[in-house]
């Protein structure tokens, strides 16, 4: 459950990085993004603490189930939800504009839509986090939908060069394999 939750500690700062990459308002965002990424790794050096995921135990119909703590609490109202807001945020804003080019503002909601199913079904798991089941889980299913949304904007309407991605994809994986390869 703790490895779980440090991939899921990432997916703010990635997801807004996605999306400011992909308005290509990456200077205009280079310090939030830093603050991000610093934040982000300190919350994931807590993962494996019992102040942040303290326990697995039976919530509802699920036999184990993560159970949040105070480290845990302060990520997700300092980091996760504001991150997915603004990046909901900066979709929107170009959706509504009358400015954008038609063909951006068909890309931008696309992933919107993506990112509003992606939100309702994995925030259908915080309140299990914190003991409460009263939220069906069948919600979750919805997250599924985020991945085809932007793949779908992303390919379609060719939001990014996908060699530049590619290599980009590449590269991380090299680091990733260094560092283990290192611990």
């Amino acid at each position: 459950a703790r490895m779980l939750n440090l991939g899921a500690t990432f997916m703010p700062i990635l997801y807004l990085h996605w999306i400011i990459l992909a308005l290509k308002e990456d200077e205009k965002h280079r310090i939030l993004l830093i603050v991000g990424y610093i934040g982000t790794f300190l919350y994931a050096i807590f993962s494996f603490s019992p102040l942040y995921i303290d326990r697995v135990t039976r919530v509802g119909i699920f036999p184990y189930w993560p159970q949040a703590n105070l480290i845990y609490s302060v990520f997700l109202f300092s980091i996760l939800i504001p991150f997915f807001l603004y990046g909901a945020y900066l979709l929107l804003r170009v959706i509504l504009s009358k400015g954008t080019d038609p063909s951006t503002r068909t890309n931008c909601r696309y992933i919107f839509i993506g990112t509003i199913l992606s939100l309702i079904g994995g925030w259908a798991n915080f309140p299990l986090m914190f003991g409460v089941s009263f939220i069906a889980p069948q919600f979750t299913m919805l997250t599924i939908f985020h991945p085809m949304f932007f793949a779908y904007g992303s390919m379609q309407h060719k939001l990014f060069n996908m060699k530049t991605v590619a290599t980009e994809i590449l590269v991380f994986g090299l680091w990733v394999f260094i560092l283990v390869r290192t611990i």
